[in-house]
């Protein structure tokens, strides 16, 4: 039984993510895809390129590119170890690249260039 209340549970049920997307500025649900280990496929749309590096941690087709979006469902499907690729990059990636540390440091960053700080000055 998977608990609909927690959508990382929901994810983690899920053979692969697909997000067929016409608009999306983030892509938020592709990190706790990541996360629970589930591949994605997704439409090259909004920032999504610059999340899912096409054929290493995900699968990226152009939006509206039905034939694409199939032959790339279909290569997660069959090629498992294609698939455990895909999925060992994305966890790597969304550790590396999207983690509370890296987070703070560049908000702490923008902080100290905007008020005119040294970065090596303590606040």
């Amino acid at each position: 039984m998977v608990d609909t209340t927690n959508g990382m549970s929901i994810i983690a049920g899920l053979d692969m993510l697909i997000l067929p997307y016409k608009v999306e500025p983030f892509g938020r649900v592709l990190l706790e895809a990541w996360l629970s280990n589930t591949p994605v496929v997704a439409t090259n749309v909004g920032k999504i390129d610059k999340i899912i590096t096409d054929c290493k941690d995900g699968l990226l087709v152009y939006y509206g590119n039905e034939e694409a979006m199939k032959y790339a469902v279909i290569k997660l499907w069959r090629e498992k170890k294609f698939r455990d690729s895909i999925i060992r990059e994305g966890k790597n990636t969304v550790e590396s690249r999207f983690n509370i540390n890296k987070s703070v440091s560049a908000l702490e960053f923008l902080y100290m260039k905007a008020v005119g700080l040294s970065q090596n000055r303590k606040v």
